[in-house]
């Protein structure tokens, strides 16, 4: 909630849906704040309640079960080292099907809403890479991460 409070009015965009969701809206009040969720049936639920949220459906190609393969295929592997539009990648962790706008929108902030396990504590640290970690209090990590559009060329991980 700090960092908001610093970045907002910003672009915001927060991986999943939930009670909290208004929440964050209504902290970054003149800004923009996107959800993305995979349960529909969860967004449609929360869209009655909440109708002014922007939030969009969204599908994984990948499921929890192959974490430990997608880890080990992924680790060291060009494709995925590479920084660029991810919808052309050839890397399978890669989010290909998300809406245009997401792809296209210079993001300020970006909250990974989901609970801490090992699957998510390895992923965040490779992806989100451990050198770019600034802050951690219990569960609650902050990475910054530079913009790779600014600079051309800039390694995956520092």
């Amino acid at each position: 909630m700090r960092i908001l409070e610093k970045k907002s009015p910003c672009n915001f965009l927060v991986f999943g849906l939930g009670h909290d969701s208004l929440m964050w809206n209504a902290l970054n009040y003149g800004g923009r704040t996107v959800f993305l969720e995979e349960d529909k049936s969860w967004i449609e639920q929360i869209r009655r309640r909440m109708p002014g949220l922007e939030s969009y459906h969204v599908e994984y190609d990948t499921k929890v079960h192959q974490a430990d393969e997608l880890m080990k295929i992924s680790s060291g592997t060009q494709d995925c080292e590479v920084v660029g539009d991810p919808r052309f990648s050839k890397c399978q962790l890669a989010l290909k099907n998300f809406p245009s706008d997401v792809y296209d929108t210079e993001w300020d902030l970006i909250m990974v809403d989901a609970p801490t396990g090992p699957v998510e504590d390895k992923f965040s640290k490779a992806f989100l890479c451990q050198g770019y970690l600034t802050q951690q209090q219990g569960r609650l990590r902050h990475f910054t991460i530079p913009s790779h559009r600014a600079r051309l060329g800039r390694p995956f991980c520092p």
